[in-house]
């Protein structure tokens, strides 16, 4: 499992002039099929991978996709480091459960159409998201290494939010 979270990093392809935007490459699955990363890297889709603006911003919402700085415990549980692609799902104060390969958040199901049936995660239950934090979930839920693995995290380690997707 270690190797395969490995690829969950979002590779920095250049620094662009202003220091609030960033590009990045996607490199790994996690966010399959919203993101896509180039094969033969194990679960990518496209023969070329996806690159991504990102922004620094000072309001998140639920649904953003962000580049996040992985915590320090995500290598010891997954075998990752560095920055990587992932949406927010649960915001301060909030309760996120996991059901019969659905997403609940203070009990309301969460409408998400980027989302592939047929992902059957285990199920569970966290929260609530304390103040300053977010819950995290990557689109490709069998693979990811995300706020199940490694708990809330702190608003500071989010890079920025997702402005643009770049299609080769």
């Amino acid at each position: 499992m270690g190797g395969l979270l490995l690829l969950l990093t979002a590779a920095l392809v250049t620094a662009g002039c202003n220091r609030d935007e960033r590009t990045f490459r996607i490199v790994s699955s996690s966010m399959e099929t919203t993101l896509h990363c180039a094969r033969p890297a194990p679960g990518c889709r496209a023969e070329e991978s996806d690159r991504i603006r990102v922004r620094a911003v000072r309001r998140i919402e639920r649904g953003d996709i962000v580049v996040i700085e992985f915590p320090k415990i995500a290598e010891e549980r997954c075998g990752s480091e560095g920055e990587h692609v992932i949406r927010v799902i649960g915001l301060p104060g909030e309760t996120v459960r996991l059901r019969d390969a659905s997403v609940f958040v203070d009990g309301a199901p969460l409408r998400e159409p980027y989302q592939e049936r047929g992902q059957l995660p285990p199920d569970g239950s966290w929260g609530p998201v304390p103040a300053g934090h977010l819950f995290l979930l990557g689109d490709e839920r069998l693979n990811a290494c995300d706020s199940r693995a490694w708990g809330m995290l702190p608003r500071e380690r989010v890079v920025g939010t997702v402005t643009k997707v770049i299609r080769p």
